[in-house]
């Protein structure tokens, strides 16, 4: 969508990108000019020069493509107050192709949680609740609500469907997954008790494929609540799917003294059977508070190694305890494996599918454009 962007204000403009070789004089370019040389610095991900070219240009001319760059320079440098204003100035303009309004509401869905006001909201909403009337693609407005959904913008993306019919159709919701939505963000907004109330109401009516979710959102109410025992009732059929909160679970296995459970997962990784990356954090944060994991670190690697777990909890836990119990030989010979099995060499970029960029494997989303990484 990005590249399809450029390449129509390209088009529009009969732009030909001009070689910039660092020492143009801003004041001896044409309008054509000044703009074909941001567009390529920005490609390029020069962003510092492209601002100053984009600037130069707006000074002559006003256009809602150059003001998205601008924006997306300020996100990528993290003045997201500033950011966020532009997408929404581009979004009231009385003249806007339909590519630049979308990816306008998708730069202001990524900025706004790291901005949060109530104004910013009700501007956010209003935008939203329109989105039917601008965006006549429902394919669009579904990859609208995944970015809300990605950035944990519940009550957002409540309304959004609220108030677009025809997207629940798409996607082929119901009411309970909607208000499985509002129990979330009430949940994220503290109001413990409206949300429990929420999630006992759907609990048996909201499909399978979401239930897990009921289950995992009253696991964590009730943990908070000091019901412990319900907590874990709930809780115990569905970690697999939720990594954030191992090491929640692992603690609740403990405090509750579930040892037998905590022991049978030790006793299956040394028996070679199988268990998932779950089973493995709880056997190894138990290990390392007893004060040694050297019967089950050899099996840990291997099974980090096997399945290339190069970003997931298990790592990060397992790298931390090497370190705090000082292991340091044995922590720097796992480092060298995990980078030659997972990071392979020759392949240490990934290419962005929304402008293009080669970004480094150590980012998951793109310096340019903030587009999430794909992962295969």
């Amino acid at each position: 969508m990005f590249e399809d962007l450029l390449s129509l204000f390209i088009k529009k403009s009969k732009a030909r990108l001009k070689e910039d070789k660092g020492t143009e004089d801003i004041s001896r370019l044409s309008k054509e000019e000044i703009l074909q040389l941001g567009i390529k610095e920005f490609v390029l991900g020069r962003i510092g020069r492209a601002e100053k070219y984009f600037k130069a240009y707006l000074k002559q001319e006003d256009n809602n493509l150059v003001y998205y760059l601008i924006s997306e320079i300020y996100r990528n440098k993290g003045d997201y107050e500033r950011s966020f204003n532009i997408y929404q100035q581009i979004i009231y303009s009385t003249e806007v192709d339909v590519e630049i309004y979308y990816n306008s509401i998708l730069g202001m869905i990524k900025v706004y949680p790291s901005i949060k006001s109530d104004l910013k909201k009700d501007n956010l909403i209003k935008i939203l609740k329109g989105l039917p009337e601008y965006i006549k693609n429902v394919v669009l407005r579904e990859k609208i609500l995944r970015v809300l959904l990605e950035n944990r913008l519940y009550e957002e993306s409540v309304i959004l469907l609220k108030y677009d019919k025809e997207l629940r159709k798409y996607i082929n919701i119901d009411e309970n997954y909607i208000e499985l939505l509002r129990a979330i963000y009430l949940y994220e907004d503290k109001d413990l008790d409206k949300s429990m109330e929420i999630l006992n109401k759907i609990e048996n009516k909201i499909s399978e494929e979401y239930r897990k979710y009921v289950f995992y959102y009253l696991g964590l109410i009730y943990y908070k609540k000091g019901e412990k025992e319900e907590s874990f009732r709930y809780l115990k059929d569905v970690m697999k799917w939720f990594p954030e909160s191992y090491k929640l679970y692992s603690d609740l296995l403990y405090e509750l003294g579930k040892f037998e459970e905590i022991g049978r997962f030790i006793h299956n990784i040394l028996e070679n059977k199988e268990n998932g990356e779950l089973e493995y954090y709880i056997a190894l944060d138990y290990k390392s508070k007893l004060g040694s994991i050297d019967d089950i670190s050899d099996k840990v690697e291997s099974f980090i190694l096997d399945n290339n777990l190069n970003r997931y909890k298990l790592v990060y836990k397992y790298i931390k305890i090497l370190n705090d119990q000082k292991k340091y030989d044995k922590l720097d010979n796992f480092l060298k494996q995990l980078s030659s099995k997972v990071i392979t060499p020759s392949i240490n970029t990934w290419t962005c599918n929304n402008c293009g960029y080669e970004n480094s494997l150590s980012f998951d989303f793109c310096k340019v454009c903030g587009t999430k990484r794909e992962k295969k």
